[in-house]
């Protein structure tokens, strides 16, 4: 098998506590031909000279260091590596987490053997004293076994959309502009959807190749939650440039109000009214709102159960105003209390 050149992109941010005990893994990929490429966007502490000191412990591997003059966050510091990269195979890592040494070797097989654009691998959750094993979903698999293609398309809001739980060729980057945008919230589901949707071939391995350890004061702790509208925007206009089915418009929907949930409770009373006042101003949000009004019978009891399963279009239709409304409950709460 040829020995490709990866690129393995890994922005770091104020590292200085972990990285070295942690890139351990990244570096000694059994995987022999790998250019790694670290940026730090503007560390306040030591990490610049840690990396220096990693280079210099590894003279045999390819490393490169380069500095942002100024903080540019994740997303750009992403497109910039991108650019400064010369691998045929563009991966990008986080430098607080732990990939298995396996991984650029079992992904760049699969991405030669099956010509894809791009791998995606399980991965596990690593919180405290506890470790969560997050598969490829059975029927995503299957899909992928059979080429199926635009089952994979629809099912794009259910594959894991950070950067490090895939390896991408980089001329499929490079010839379709995939980019992460400019926001600091959402920037990775916005890249991934890119990619999901531009895919010709898309593979997928059911092993635990990585350890996504959660840090604290990390981005996703709901500094920049706010700008979680700014990434559903960017995704509409995605999904409409590729005329995708209402279904995957609706799973959109029901995103936003998952993420809405995940992160209106854990910042400041400031922020909650910010972001609710943002939140129940979308038309999306204020349309299911008014669908409850009309619909008051279903706002308690599930009726489509009562509906034979034979008349599957009409139950399909309270089902799905039956869920709606228990979606949305949990949260009319906090408008009340924020608004």
């Amino acid at each position: 098998m040829s020995n490709d050149l990866i690129s393995v992109i890994i922005p770091v941010y104020n590292s200085a506590s972990y990285i070295e005990s942690r890139i351990t893994s990244l570096i000694n990929q059994t995987y022999p031909n790998i250019e790694f490429i670290f940026i730090d966007d503007c560390s306040t502490d030591n990490t610049f000279e840690l990396l220096k000191g990693i280079k210099q412990a590894y003279p045999n591997k390819d490393i490169k260091i380069f500095e942002n003059q100024q903080n540019l966050g994740p997303a750009k510091t992403r497109n910039n590596g991108l650019e400064l990269s010369s691998g045929k195979f563009v991966y990008f890592a986080d430098a607080d987490d732990i990939a298995d040494i396996s991984l650029l070797e079992k992904a760049h097989k699969a991405l030669v053997e099956e010509q894809s654009d791009v791998v995606f691998f399980a991965y596990q959750l690593v919180k405290k004293d506890q470790t969560i094993n997050i598969p490829i979903p059975s029927d995503i698999l299957s899909a992928a076994s059979k080429s199926s293609i635009d089952y994979l398309k629809q099912q794009s809001l259910r594959v894991c959309f950070t950067p490090w739980s895939k390896v991408v060729r980089k001329e499929f980057l490079t010839i379709n502009n995939i980019q992460f945008p400019d926001i600091r919230f959402g920037e990775d589901l916005c890249w991934t959807m890119d990619i999901m949707l531009h895919a010709t071939k898309i593979s997928f391995i059911n092993e635990y190749l990585y350890e996504y350890v959660v840090t604290e004061g990390s981005l996703s702790s709901g500094k920049y939650a706010i700008q979680m509208f700014d990434y559903f925007n960017i995704l509409k206009d995605t999904f409409n440039k590729f005329d995708c089915p209402e279904y995957l418009q609706k799973e959109l929907v029901i995103h936003i109000i998952d993420t809405y949930e995940r992160y209106v409770g854990i910042i400041d009373i400031d922020k909650q009214k910010e972001l609710a006042q943002a939140f129940f101003a979308l038309p999306e949000i204020q349309n299911i709102e008014q669908d409850i009004l009309k619909c008051s019978m279903l706002k308690k009891y599930p009726f489509y159960k009562l509906i034979p399963k034979g008349t599957f279009k009409v139950r399909t239709q309270l089902k799905e105003r039956y869920l709606w409304f228990k979606k949305i409950k949990s949260i009319l709460a906090t408008k009340s209390l924020l608004l």
